[in-house]
């Protein structure tokens, strides 16, 4: 997937890419993901997202899930002109998925 955002006048240009793969087995359905934005805090910023997602079909109406993602944020520019690095952010969804119909 690729997106491009054109910018207002004084805002930045973004793209954005993702791209994932993922794999069923029976039950199992695993993809690995991943996707990149440049420009879009500011002009030479540079985003990634890592991502493993896994399913699991327990029965015809009921699904687990569990999904990791890692994001990094280089070379943004603060309000005082300097260029930073954001903390990286890993987070973790697990749920359940109940189909009534």
């Amino acid at each position: 997937m690729y997106k491009d955002r054109d910018g207002d006048e004084g805002v930045t240009d973004g793209e954005s890419y993702f791209g994932g793969i993922g794999y069923i087995v029976n039950k199992h359905h695993v993809q690995l993901g991943w996707g990149r934005t440049n420009d879009l805090a500011n002009e030479g910023s540079k985003g990634n997202s890592y991502q493993l997602a896994y399913v699991y079909n327990w029965r015809s109406d009921l699904e687990l899930f569990a999904s990791y993602r890692h994001l990094t944020l280089d070379n943004v520019e603060k309000e005082d002109g300097d260029i930073v690095d954001a903390q990286d952010i890993d987070y973790i969804y697990l749920g359940t998925r109940v189909k009534f119909l």
